[in-house]
C-alpha cells in the first residue's frame, strides 16, 4: 500500500511540474497532514523539487490555513525571495507552531540571502 502511496505522490509531483496542475498540488499539500511520517517528508520533498511550479498552491494553502507549518517550511526550502514577505507575516502567529515554522523559515531566507552576498 505504502508503494502505491508513494507512486500517487510522485505522479502528482510530474503533473505539477510538467503541467502546473493545481489538483496534482493540492494533493502534495494534502499529504503534508497525512498520518505517515514518511509521506508527509516525501510529499515535502516533491513540492521542494517542483521550485517555483508550487509556489501558487503552497501560497494558496496558507490562504486557506492548510499544513501551514509544512508549507512555511517548503516555501523556504524553495528558497524564492519573493515569498519572504508572506512567510514573515506568520512569525507572531498566535499558533506556536506556525510562529516557530515561519521563524525558522524566515531565517533560512536571511541565511540563503548572506550565503548570496558571499558567493
Amino acid at each position: 500500500m505504502r508503494v502505491v502511496r508513494f507512486g500517487q505522490l510522485l505522479g502528482y509531483r510530474v503533473a505539477l511540474g510538467i503541467a502546473g496542475s493545481r489538483t496534482a498540488g493540492a494533493r502534495l499539500i494534502s499529504a503534508l497532514g497525512a498520518e505517515d511520517e514518511d509521506v508527509r517528508v516525501t510529499a515535502g520533498m516533491l513540492l521542494t523539487r517542483a521550485g517555483k511550479h508550487a509556489e501558487p498552491v503552497l501560497l494558496a494553502a496558507l490562504q486557506r490555513g492548510e499544513n501551514v507549518p509544512a508549507v512555511l517550511e517548503v516555501l523556504a526550502g524553495i528558497g524564492d525571495s519573493a515569498v519572504e514577505e508572506e512567510v514573515e507575516r506568520f512569525m507572531h502567529d498566535e499558533d506556536p507552531q506556525i510562529a516557530q515554522a515561519a521563524t525558522h523559515a524566515y531565517r533560512i531566507f536571511q541565511f540563503q540571502r548572506e550565503r548570496s552576498r558571499n558567493i
